[in-house]
């Protein structure tokens, strides 16, 4: 997973369309340099601290990363860390982000046994589908570890 580190003043965020009231998809942010990130996710709490960014006119680091959610078929970044002018690092939760491997195991367990019928392979779909969440969230977290920021 590739992440990406954007440096500048927050110039401009588009509004915001929040979803579960846990994101907020953003259909851009500028940045000083004239840099336009499309498509961002934010998770409540961090968001917040975009919003402080803007206001603040000053420096700040974006990280994000590509995001597993796709929406009308392209995929979406993923606001994970944001480091203020005051040097503090503010991150999400990446276990948040992470299905439990229990459930993934009864998941597949639940697919072996039905595969001898159609429902057996659509459940072993969800696992890999869940496999996939849970190996995202557990490299967010050693990267977001790196950073030692204040988690949010």
């Amino acid at each position: 997973m590739e992440k990406k580190v954007y440096s500048g003043i927050v110039k401009a965020i588009s509004d915001g369309t929040t979803y579960n009231g846990l994101y907020t998809l953003y259909s851009y942010i500028e940045m000083s340099d004239g840099t336009m990130i499309k498509k961002l996710f934010s998770m409540t709490g961090i968001d917040g601290k975009l919003n402080a960014a803007l206001q603040s006119d000053q420096e700040v680091e974006l990280h994000v990363a590509p995001s597993l959610t796709k929406i009308n078929g392209s995929k979406v970044l993923l606001l994970i860390a944001i480091k203020m002018p005051d040097g503090r690092i503010y991150a999400i939760e990446p276990d948040k982000l992470s299905p439990s491997i229990m459930y993934i195991l009864a998941i597949v367990f639940m697919g072996i046994l039905g595969s001898i019928i159609f429902i057996g392979l659509i459940l072993l779909w969800f696992a890999w589908n869940m496999w996939r969440q849970k190996r995202f969230a557990d490299e967010l977290k050693a990267y977001l570890q790196s950073l030692n920021p204040i988690f949010i």
